[in-house]
């Protein structure tokens, strides 16, 4: 190849001039192209030619001859050197940018153009005539020919095109780069058409309207699309829905048919340009553009008055998400479940699902922190209430479906209807915490529903209607009140009898009743205390079938809380019965299946402990009971069972494999029937653990680690020795996790110890359930956390596993702010 520049300039030259003969072969012809092409990708044609030669415009030498063989190339018979010569003009351009003025001046863009209009057989060529196209928006896009512009749009609006999306995705470049260009080349329409196109609803329009988005965040580029055209564009699907329902009777079937294509593609339109709407309402030029435009959001509010339910379930699932508000998945969303008032017990019923509620505790400061989404949704909120939507979902609570015998539609008609519901309640729960009072007091009236709900001169099935929503909307503030309500959280303690409690602070008629009842119950007089016990049945049998629990539970809630009531009581056989029936040797309490039916014994035994160890009487009476030394063998016996199946596992892998032992022979089935014997025995064994209430052993547990005397009695019968080793047993994570949650961290000692060996076990998921059990004791409000749930928690940063990490850093940046 030559080096010196005034013989590639000779080469070049004559490389052209040969191109220009019509009698070279065209196989020839393909030759010198892609030499022409190896000197292009070695030497920049502006150190080749002066600088007047490059800069000069048409008329400059070589730079001329040699760019107007290669329109002659373009225009070729032949397939491959056309190709082979508009790869070669994109080299050239992206080389040396400079020589894209003289491709421009010598008209070479309609020839570029006219490659997009091959058959299929040339795709070669339109795939090197679309590359150089995107290669001049690249380097010059002011400049680009509207003839290309134009071309891409032909192409990206012909969907049997294999070229359409790539076009269009050309189309959308070239927007961000040079909006003029695009826009006077018809790009722009074809985008916004294309925004709705089912075809490319799925990975394109989020592209097309992020590059709408960012031509309306600029003042320069803002001008170029049209508010009450273009973007009416995304919105008419809703505003021409009269075109869908069903054709009058007698139509012949291929007009039938030809309609329910029809209504699809409509629906389809209809998907779209909710998801349009909801993109660019994420962003705060779609919000200003479609608030302003007085057909923007009035467009989507006045489709809720169209008769097509259809087009009502899109529509307010699209506002549910645009504004950020989960949909309930409860069947009756308007009645208060009752996790609401138990702490501890699920809204489904399900046993355990105490201690995992725990975990949703919400954060007692986060909600104290700026939050810019707040002023999104306020703004939002502002805008739809102005357009009306208030109104008109009241009219989705209130229409008049039509009758019909289906039961489906009769359910998908109320669901509607529920959802509108629930949305208005919604919105008007955002409007009191996010708006102003003055603006927030006009909403909340809601004058034509009520005047509806209350006026007897109106159809009396709409009146029951709107009597029914405002009904709804009352529970569901109610609900929205109670479960935003977050004060109550700060006293609970999330261990023993307190999970069994109705929470209180967020009803205050059942607080005073709570009151005068636990003051009633302290002065109670002792023969009606007697008969008390007496109704419990307790003292006259040991059959536990017969005892009335609720009784007993009063009992413990009440009377049994004064001192003189328990000394009397601990006289009797009231209070050993009940703990006989609790002791393990028994198999009474721990044999029961893990149900929600039998939960009410669980919460009966912390009762009795929490009884027992806020008062003199009842400590000296638990410190040596048989139960609490029962749990504290039991505990041993899983300890000392649990080593000695490791001792044997590690001894038999150590055996050699051939060995009668490890072949089914010799004593090693008697060792496995005696394996198998213990198992059945332990009642902290896995299985057991799952299925029977010996877990809630762990929570009696923790009933006593919250009290100075309870703790007292732990150290006395060495539990915390066994449950330190216990929390670290190989295999047994799910004995980890119930000491971790069960004990109370209120009082420093033993507790904390055993948490802090939970956060460095050896098993990840021991690390990360008690890491995150960090969370609910911060906002459980244990006591002095930040002198020593802190340190912990930094520790946790160096946690091998990130996803632990990642949990104590969220911990620590809440506990930030407490």
């Amino acid at each position: 190849m030559p080096s010196d520049k005034e013989e590639i300039r000779k080469n070049i030259v004559q490389y052209a001039s040969s191109l220009e003969d019509r009698t070279v072969a065209l196989k020839a012809k393909l030759d010198i192209i892609n030499k022409l092409l190896e000197y292009t990708k070695g030497h920049d044609l502006k150190d080749v030619y002066p600088a007047s030669a490059v800069a000069g415009g048409v008329g400059s030498g070589g730079v001329e001859t040699f760019l107007r063989s290669m329109r002659g190339m373009i225009v070729s018979t032949s397939r491959t050197i056309r190709a082979a010569s508009l790869r070669l003009v994109r080299y050239i351009i992206v080389k040396t940018p400079t020589m894209m003025a003289y491709v421009i001046s010598l008209n070479m863009a309609p020839f570029i153009s006219r490659s997009f209009e091959r058959d299929k057989h040339s795709e070669a060529e339109r795939v090197q005539a679309l590359k150089l196209i995107r290669a001049m928006s690249e380097v010059d896009a002011p400049r680009m020919p509207l003839c290309c512009v134009q071309a891409l749009v032909a192409v990206a609006e012909a969907q049997d095109d294999s070229f359409c999306r790539v076009a269009l995705e050309t189309i959308c470049e070239i927007s961000v780069r040079s909006p003029h260009v695009c826009s006077l080349g018809g790009g722009l329409r074809t985008m916004f058409d294309a925004a709705l196109d089912p075809m490319f609803q799925q990975g394109m329009q989020e592209s097309l309207l992020a590059a709408v988005g960012y031509l309306l965040n600029e003042h320069e580029t803002r001008a170029y699309i049209r508010p009450g055209v273009d973007l009416q564009t995304i919105l008419a699907p809703f505003t021409n829905s009269y075109l869908l329902g069903p054709l009058p009777k007698g139509t012949n079937k291929d007009k039938e048919k030809e309609k329910e294509k029809e209504d699809e593609v409509l629906t389809k339109r209809w998907h779209g340009s909710c998801k349009a709407v909801i993109t660019l309402l994420k962003t705060w030029p779609g919000i200003i553009s479609l608030a302003s435009d007085t057909q923007g959001l009035k467009s989507i509010v006045n489709a809720l008055y169209l008769p097509h339910s259809e087009l009502h379930d899109k529509l307010i699932d699209a506002l549910f998400e645009i504004l950020r508000v989960s949909q309930p998945k409860t069947a009756d969303p308007f009645r208060i479940s009752s996790h609401y008032t138990v702490a501890g017990k699920a809204a489904t019923g399900k046993p355990g699902e105490g201690s995992g509620l725990t975990l949703e505790l919400p954060s007692r400061t986060r909600s104290a922190r700026h939050n810019l989404l707040n002023n999104y949704i306020s703004i939002l909120l502002v805008a739809f209430i102005d357009c009306g939507l208030i109104e008109g979902l009241a009219h989705i609570g209130n229409v008049n479906f039509p009758t019909t015998t289906d039961e489906a539609e009769k359910i998908r008609f109320k669901n509607i209807s529920q959802k509108a519901t629930i949305l208005l309640g919604e919105i008007l729960h955002l409007s009191n915490t996010l708006l102003p009072s003055a603006q927030c007091a006009r909403v909340q009236t809601l004058p034509a529903l009520v005047n509806l709900s209350i006026s007897f001169q109106d159809d009396p099935r709409s009146r029951s209607r709107a009597s029914t929503m405002v009904t709804h909307l009352h529970s569901y503030s109610h609900i929205k009140a109670t479960s935003s309500f977050a004060d109550f959280y700060l006293g609970l303690i999330v261990t023993g009898a307190n999970k069994w409690r109705r929470i209180k602070g967020k009803d205050r008629r059942l607080d005073k009743i709570d009151d005068v009842k636990m003051k009633m119950d302290r002065a109670m007089e002792d023969n009606v205390f007697q008969a008390r016990l007496k109704d419990s049945n307790v003292l006259t049998t040991k059959d536990i079938q017969k005892w009335n629990w609720d009784a007993i539970s009063e009992l413990l809630s009440g009377p049994l809380n004064n001192p003189t009531h328990l000394a009397s009581a601990l006289k009797t056989k009231f209070v050993k019965r009940i703990l006989s029936f609790l002791r393990p040797s028994n198999r009474l309490f721990c044999n029961m299946a893990w149900t929600t039916e039998n939960m009410k014994y669980a919460r009966i035994a912390c009762q009795t402990m929490e009884v027992l160890v806020n008062a003199d009487a009842g400590f000296e009476y638990l410190k040596d009971n048989k139960m609490i030394t029962h749990i504290s063998d039991m505990l041993r016996q899983e300890i000392e069972l649990a080593y000695a199946e490791a001792e044997e596992l590690r001894r038999l892998q150590t055996r050699d494999p051939s060995s009668p032992s490890l072949s089914g022979h010799g004593d090693h089935g008697t060792r496995s029937r005696k394996g198998s014997v213990s198992t059945e025995k332990r009642l902290l064994s896995q299985e057991k653990v799952l299925k029977t209430m010996a877990r809630e052993y762990f929570t009696l547990l923790g009933t006593l680690s919250s009290t100075t005397y309870g703790l007292a009695i732990m150290a006395r019968n060495k539990i915390f020795d066994y449950l330190k080793p216990m929390s670290e047993l190989p295999g047994r994570d799910d004995l980890s996790d119930l000491i971790m949650r069960s004990l109370d961290y209120n009082v420093a000692g033993e507790s904390r110890v055993i948490l802090a060996k939970a956060l460095t076990s050896s098993s990840t998921v021991v690390r990360f359930l008690a890491t995150r059990h960090m969370k609910v004791l911060l906002r459980a409000g244990v006591q002095q956390y930040n002198d020593w749930g802190v340190d912990l928690l930094v520790n946790q940063l160096n946690d091998p596993d990130p996803k632990v990490g990642l949990v104590a850093l969220s911990v620590l940046d809440e506990a930030c702010d407490d």
